[in-house]
């Protein structure tokens, strides 16, 4: 098992080694985990002091099936992202600086278009994107978040695990649910979390 997960490794060096001079920004200490998928990395942004987890996926998408499209993915710095995360932008999905994303999430700016056609697949409907993505500085998402288009979440939130957020929210708040609500702000005068009453 050792030896397959070193091959992965080896493989994933490899790669990056031609792909680092395609990205947009490619920044300083930056650390892979094994079997990224990385589509179009000339829209792509990576600071510095990067860590992203096994199996990541960044995908810029360039266009909706119609119109070319020119999508902005950035990511921090300090920012560590988990295991099997998903990040898809065709319009402008940002990572403040030092947010932590947990393993399993997905973060999107674009979804398919689900018109009722009884010629065309869904796939094969134009991309639809309602608006871009943006996670405040210092900001943490649970394991398996899944954040949609049009948010943004403000500086030093917490996302509880397996939240759907949907809609944008201020900063210094926990945010737990499907629809995601906040469920806690803090009181910078006792400097603790007050509970929300909803």
């Amino acid at each position: 098992m050792r030896l397959i997960f070193s091959i992965f490794h080896l493989f994933t060096k490899c790669e990056l080694v031609f792909l680092k001079k395609k990205f947009k920004n490619y920044g300083k200490n930056i650390k892979f985990g094994y079997l990224p998928t990385i589509s179009n990395p000339k829209y792509i942004s990576l600071m510095n002091n990067i860590i992203i987890g096994n199996n990541a996926t960044l995908l810029a998408i360039d266009s909706d099936l119609i119109t070319k499209r020119h999508p902005n993915l950035k990511i921090g710095n300090n920012i560590y992202i988990g295991h099997n995360v998903s990040i898809h932008s065709m319009n402008s999905v940002v990572l403040e600086d030092n947010v932590v994303l947990s393993d399993n999430i997905y973060i999107s700016d674009v979804s398919h278009g689900i018109k009722l056609d009884l010629e065309h697949s869904i796939m094969k409907q134009q991309w639809e994107s309602l608006g871009g993505v943006k996670i405040g500085k210092g900001t943490f998402l649970g394991h398996g978040v899944k954040v949609l288009p049009n948010v943004e979440i403000g500086n030093n939130c917490i996302v509880a695990a397996g939240a759907i957020v949907t809609k944008s929210f201020e900063p210094y708040c926990i945010l737990a649910g499907s629809p995601a609500k906040i469920i806690k702000k803090y009181c910078f005068e006792s400097q603790t979390w007050k509970k929300i009453d909803n």
